[in-house]
């Protein structure tokens, strides 16, 4: 599945699909995976203009502010949780967090 703007297009290859007896389609799921900031960041642009192109609208909930959104603030947020999750003896999957330059010895 592809969703196509003017930046380009964002393609989810997880798409399943649900058909009636009489075979038309009752539900779609796609599933995009996001793997960096960036790839979060070029998907809220794209929901951003479908949302304001079919008259939609999305908003921040109250916890949340344009400034964790940062992504120096967003890594340093998620830095901190996988520190606390490990010092609390349990493994974490750092899937989420850019590669670590190796610091200078």
């Amino acid at each position: 599945m592809a969703m196509i703007d003017d930046e380009g297009e964002i393609v989810a290859t997880e798409v399943a699909a649900q058909f009636s007896e009489r075979g038309v389609p009752m539900e779609i799921e796609a599933k995009y995976k996001m793997h960096t900031i960036e790839e979060w960041d070029r998907f809220m642009r794209f929901m951003d203009r479908f949302a304001r192109t079919h008259g939609l609208e999305f908003e921040l909930s109250d916890s949340v502010s344009n400034d964790h959104l940062r992504h120096k603030d967003l890594e340093r947020e998620l830095t901190k949780y996988v520190e606390e999750v490990e010092k609390a003896g349990h493994s974490f999957i750092h899937m989420f967090l850019p590669p670590q330059s190796p610091t200078a010895s």
